[in-house]
């Protein structure tokens, strides 16, 4: 029989059980979804509640939620969200790709292939690049010349990776991400814009001749992009996620740990430092500095120098605190001009009646 008995379960994730240990649970589903023989997380009163009532077999909960599941099978843990990702990881059933070059694959001259490596339908892998053990390179992905791909990681479909690319290991590209593409580098000849300019509208493109390096462990979404510096490089830290659809300028460097959520942009030599967080459609102006451990709410734009440790939020992305301050007045302003208003009738009311009475 498939699946898990929460006793089992319980010894992978470090759990105190709470039910019976042979309870067996064949799949982990949301809690909305999960029914007979399901096991699930919650991770808030109210879905603790509804867990409680739910057919789901049993939960994975923390210790101050564990009340609120009624007499509910339970997986009690210190941190929920960690053993959820052990728990899935468990439960995964993706197939392992073969090692091997598929016929279909390009491979150029000079190419070195480590042990256990995957080479899927219709790759390009150009000369002079190499792959280390155990790396899997999805269909129809592009790897350029001289560039080097480190021990476990994986390229999704579609990836590509340009020439003189350096990867880390365990390093996760998901299908379409680019890496290593030219930037968003211009300068006017002629034109609106260009000092003396005629009016032709002449541009030259500056060529981009550094490269890129991912650190270990790093993970980029699909449909991500991370242009190659100027000169010199652009270097993503140890560690750091990047969501889908984000887009990293040439010659940025994002310290090590942070995680960039989707549709967020970073434009050209900005710095970011240690365990920064971006929620989605940040924004983050050239040459700006951000401090460790900063987290800047969702649509904030960093410009300038700004310090870490602390929630930004606005733009320009400021304390948090102080831009709901803001918000908040903002919100009042109609009512205000209106009080304004009427203050202003009654001045001018109190100044007319003033000028109409006789003299003393």
């Amino acid at each position: 029989m498939p699946g898990f008995t929460l006793g089992e379960l319980a010894k992978e994730l470090g759990a105190r059980l709470r039910g019976p240990a042979d309870l067996r649970v064949r799949a982990v589903m949301s809690w909305e979804e999960a029914g007979e023989g399901s096991i699930t997380l919650a991770t808030t009163s109210r879905i603790a509640e509804a867990v409680a009532r739910s057919p789901a077999s049993a939960v994975l909960v923390g210790p101050e939620l564990a009340g609120r599941v009624g007499d509910k099978p339970a997986l009690v843990v210190d941190r929920p969200r960690l053993a959820f990702a052990r728990l899935l990881s468990l439960f995964s059933s993706r197939p392992e790709p073969a090692p091997g070059v598929h016929p279909t694959a390009v491979i150029g001259k000079g190419v070195h292939l480590g042990e256990a490596v995957s080479i899927g339908p219709y790759a390009v892998i150009e000369d002079g690049a190499w792959l280390d053990d155990g790396v899997v390179v999805g269909a129809g992905a592009y790897v350029g010349a001289k560039a080097r791909i480190g021990q476990g990681s994986r390229l999704g479909p579609h990836v590509v990776v340009y020439d003189g690319v350096i990867l880390g290991r365990r390093v996760v590209l998901q299908a379409g991400a680019v890496v290593g593409s030219e930037g968003f580098g211009y300068e006017r000849v002629d034109g609106p814009g260009a000092p003396g300019g005629t009016g032709e509208g002449a541009i030259v493109h500056l060529p981009h001749i550094g490269t890129v390096v991912l650190e270990d462990d790093v993970e980029v979404g699909a449909n991500a992009c991370i242009d190659r510096a100027t000169c010199g490089v652009t270097r993503i830290g140890r560690g750091t996620k990047i969501d889908n659809l984000v887009q990293i300028a040439h010659n940025v460097t994002v310290g090590p740990g942070s995680l960039i959520a989707g549709q967020s942009g970073i434009a050209g030599s900005a710095q970011l430092g240690a365990g920064v967080t971006l929620a989605g459609q940040t924004g983050v102006v050239d040459h700006a500095r951000l401090g460790d451990g900063a987290t800047v709410a969702a649509r904030g734009v960093v410009v300038g120098e700004t310090p870490g440790g602390r929630l930004l939020s606005g733009f320009p992305a400021h304390d948090h605190t102080e831009e709901r301050r803001v918000m908040a007045a903002t919100r009042r302003l109609p009512a205000l001009l209106e009080e304004v208003r009427e203050l202003r009738r009654r001045v001018e009311q109190l100044e007319k009646a003033g000028r109409n009475e006789p003299p003393v």
